[in-house]
């Protein structure tokens, strides 16, 4: 196993009980297995890609505890010169995806417009415990 592997599933087994560290860590899946896809009239959907299943099946878990949204799973065969599969999760602007990346600091506004910040806000780990 590599590095990233072992670390994901141990992320993966850490119990959370409060709902500032779940957003944390919920913004920090975003951030590191997330894309944004941009459809006209300002839609946004949001696509989580992973190798992990601890990790696909985390996010499912989060997701659904601290928004109340399930997101839609995809399993993909990788190429035939790798092995194992591609976890595909997304969940649409009709999921409210476009509340879940402005709640996680992923999208913010500014000047009325919606932009994409460089920065991880600062109420998001304000607190040690979200830090970890």
């Amino acid at each position: 196993m590599s590095f990233s592997s072992d670390v994901k599933n141990e992320l993966s087994r850490v119990n959370i009980d409060k709902k500032c560290c779940t957003l944390a860590q919920i913004a920090g899946l975003i951030r590191v297995c997330g894309s944004v896809k941009i459809f006209g009239g300002g839609k946004l959907e949001l696509k989580i890609s992973t190798e992990n299943a601890a990790i696909a099946r985390l996010f499912l878990k989060r997701i659904k505890s601290y928004f109340g949204v399930g997101a839609n799973l995809q399993i993909a065969q990788r190429p035939i010169q790798r092995k194992g599969h591609v976890y595909e999760l997304s969940i649409g602007y009709e999921d409210n995806a476009e509340q879940i990346l402005r709640e996680t600091g992923v999208l913010g506004v500014k000047e009325g417009c919606n932009y994409f910040p460089d920065d991880i806000p600062s109420d998001l780990i304000k607190t040690k415990c979200c830090r970890k």
